[in-house]
């Protein structure tokens, strides 16, 4: 049945550029649309339909071939860099940040007083007193105002792009679209590299229980590197997914998501709310 599969859909890359006139969800990452917006922009070119081929289609492709997934972008991005950048970690999030290792990810979570979850995303260690955090702003902001830490928030929203890669062949798309050997990319790690001259960042991730990573750069090369990578997966039977299989592959992994598989108790914290 699906022996035939990688070749029957491949990406028509122009699509990046055409307005098309398709179905697009009302979620909170379809934030470029066709005719304004980020899409007019051209900084972030990435379509948020509910499928792009569908969503059976999709739901395959990172069991047999190549998902590749654009949706979140614009990510809401933030750097925390500082002497006390690790006791702000330390203070406010769930997580141990003694075992914390320059070049390691974590899933950090930010909760409330009585824990219910505020907000959650990735947390990296980028230097001795940097991280970088993706969607834990605006609460972030407001934690880090309660206190006179001796470090500073950095906005990166809008400057940064994130594609996701997922299944058996996303590893040998990306080898041939770096030109580099990443198997010693463990999990939960990451380093840089380089797509079409232009300095990416390489983050071995997952959400399906199946092999992925995480593509990271300037925002002005977005379309171009997104364009790469599809060029060099269609021959491996890439795949775009659109906002329903976003949900389902993380319902599927285990990664439910604030405000999409469960609500956020982020205006709970009446502190925020003012």
């Amino acid at each position: 049945m699906y022996e035939n599969y990688k070749n029957q859909h491949p990406i028509d890359t122009t699509a990046l550029d055409a307005e098309h006139d398709v179905s697009y969800s009302s979620g909170p990452f379809a934030l470029s649309t066709p005719g304004g917006g980020l899409y007019k922009m051209g900084v972030f070119p990435y379509l948020m339909p509910v499928w792009h081929t569908d969503w059976r289609d999709e739901a395959l492709s990172w069991h047999l071939t190549c998902s590749l997934h654009a949706g979140l972008n614009p990510s809401v991005v933030t750097i925390l860099r500082g002497p006390e950048a690790k006791k702000f970690m330390s203070e406010n999030f769930v997580n141990n940040v003694e075992d914390f290792p320059i070049g390691i990810i974590k899933h950090g979570i930010l909760c409330l007083e009585n824990g219910l979850i505020a907000t959650h995303g990735v947390i990296m260690r980028t230097g001795e007193e940097e991280y970088e955090l993706w969607w834990h702003a605006p609460y972030l902001n407001y934690l880090f105002g309660l206190k006179d830490y001796n470090a500073e928030l950095i906005d990166m929203t809008m400057k940064v792009f994130i594609l996701q890669l997922q299944g058996p062949n996303c590893l040998s798309i990306l080898e041939e679209a770096t030109g580099e050997d990443l198997k010693d990319i463990d999990y939960r790690h990451y380093r840089n590299s380089t797509i079409n001259g232009h300095k990416v960042r390489i983050l071995r991730f997952g959400m399906a229980g199946t092999l992925s990573y995480e593509v990271h750069g300037e925002a002005q090369y977005s379309k171009e590197i997104q364009k790469k990578l599809i060029e060099i997966g269609n021959p491996y039977g890439i795949r775009q997914l659109g906002f329903s299989n976003y949900l389902l592959n993380h319902s599927e992994g285990g990664n439910f998501q604030a405000n999409l598989s469960f609500m956020s108790a982020l205006f709970l914290d009446e502190g925020f709310q003012k």
